[in-house]
């Protein structure tokens, strides 16, 4: 029998993960069903969409990938500013 995951705990796992996302202004949804996570841009925001169904390593490691490219995305913003000015 397949054991039930604790939305809760996984939450309070995944937290300190979240946080430089969400603190930069970045939504963060954990969903289940039947696709792949993934990094988008929803009317002027991004958001990440993680698939609940995914054990929480994969988790993990989705949100630090998103991580550096959310790093990548401010360094050419902050790149773009400095060539304007």
């Amino acid at each position: 029998m397949k054991k039930k995951r604790d939305l809760n705990q996984e939450k309070k796992i995944l937290r300190p993960h979240l946080q430089p996302l969400e603190s930069a202004g970045i939504r963060v949804r954990i969903e289940r069903g039947d696709f792949k996570s993934g990094f988008c841009l929803i009317k002027e925001e991004y958001v990440i969409f993680l698939n609940r169904n995914l054990q929480i390593e994969d988790q993990i490691k989705l949100i630090d990938s998103f991580k550096e490219e959310n790093q990548i995305k401010e360094r050419l913003v902050q790149v773009k500013q400095e060539v304007t000015t």
